[in-house]
């Protein structure tokens, strides 16, 4: 795929490769996002208990793995998964409140997000941008916002 942009269907019929150092950029973006919310929230007597995330370019949340001849999960499902694994990290027994916003300057790749990546990885309750227990935690997620993005630049006002 290097030097093509990565292009998703809105059904998910059509997912990108999965570039190398692209992998690498979602290992460490997860192991980051999980020591973080395990060092902020899970550390100290009380810890931040509000977050929100942004992912400004969020494609359409899977790739195709060509060494593996599997489906890799992108960026918005691996951000929602690392949150969940620093707060079980940290043992804690009070509430977690996150915001997920996701974006995409292509509305078929937020449709595909949607629509097939995040029923794909067993997160489908979450896209109708309401309020939500994520299961198995007392994790809230405050809201999980999906936008297209209308600039191609962040205007100062």
């Amino acid at each position: 795929m290097s030097g093509a942009q990565a292009t998703w269907s809105a059904d998910g019929s059509h997912i990108p490769p999965i570039d190398p150092h692209t992998k690498a950029k979602h290992q460490i973006l997860e192991t980051y996002l999980e020591n973080l919310i395990y060092t902020l929230y899970g550390k100290g007597r009380y810890g931040e208990t509000t977050f929100t995330f942004i992912d400004g370019f969020c494609g359409g949340g899977m790739y195709y793995d060509q060494d593996n001849k599997t489906e890799w999960q992108g960026s918005p499902i691996r951000i929602i998964e690392a949150i969940r694994a620093g707060y079980k990290k940290s043992k804690r027994q009070y509430d977690l409140n996150v915001k997920f916003i996701f974006i995409d300057n292509n509305p078929e790749h937020l449709a595909c997000l949607k629509n097939y990546s995040m029923p794909k990885a067993g997160l489908d309750e979450l896209v109708d941008e309401q309020p939500h227990e994520l299961k198995g935690s007392v994790m809230y997620l405050q809201r999980l916002q999906l936008g297209q993005s209308k600039h191609n630049c962040i205007q100062k006002e």
